[in-house]
């Protein structure tokens, strides 16, 4: 009983930590997190802006300026966000800028097809939590042709070849904007799962009392 108690707690403990399909916390870096500016009319035409700036508090930032090249400054995610992502079902992050601002996530493939999210506005000066349900047709355009459908969707995130969050207000001559906690969830883990393994716990206390 007591093996299967240990292999249960395990199954658990790898099948949480299988739901996200990529995770940035900033806790010791900027995990590889780069910078770039991206055309007014097409988001698949980008030109790089460097890496993104860390703070030792755990998190990134980038700040728009004379040196950074024209176009819609953004986050670019590194390769863990990149792939075959078609099973996640959330996407969300942390936002901040002292500045009054808004974002938008933008995923590309490799056939240079996108999908912009909803514009977003975010709250001046506080941090904002932002979780976006990826598979809601209402929630993205595809190719700036209308709202995409869920075909649309699925077949770009098959081939992820580039994850943007925009970080530029266009407002303001050089606003800095903050980012921390981005996670690509998959769908949870199935709750039938969950109660095999309270079964189980239940069962081994109940036999370390009878003992």
């Amino acid at each position: 009983m007591k093996r299967l108690f240990i292999i249960t707690i395990l199954f658990l403990f790898f099948s949480a930590a299988n739901a996200f399909g990529a995770v940035s916390t900033f806790n010791l870096d900027n995990e590889g997190w780069a910078l770039v500016t991206l055309d007014y009319d097409d988001p698949t035409d980008s030109t790089s802006a460097g890496m993104a700036g860390y703070d030792s508090d755990g998190y990134i930032f980038a700040t728009d300026g004379p040196n950074i090249p024209s176009g819609l400054l953004a986050f670019s995610a590194p390769a863990e966000f990149l792939g075959d992502k078609s099973e996640i079902s959330t996407f969300s992050f942390e936002i901040n800028s002292y500045v009054p601002s808004f974002t938008r996530v933008i995923f590309v493939d490799s056939g240079q097809n996108y999908l912009a999210g909803s514009i977003i506005g975010t709250q001046m000066g506080t941090w904002q939590s932002i979780s976006i349900t990826v598979y809601d047709e209402a929630s993205w355009y595809y190719n700036s042709l209308g709202n995409a459908t869920l075909g649309e969707i699925d077949s770009v995130l098959e081939n992820l070849t580039a994850v943007y969050i925009l970080a530029d207000t266009m407002f303001f001559p050089e606003e800095t904007t903050y980012l921390d906690n981005v996670t690509m969830s998959r769908v949870p883990v199935p709750g039938s799962i969950l109660l095999l393994g309270s079964g189980v716990i239940s069962l081994f206390a109940f036999r370390k009392r009878k003992n």
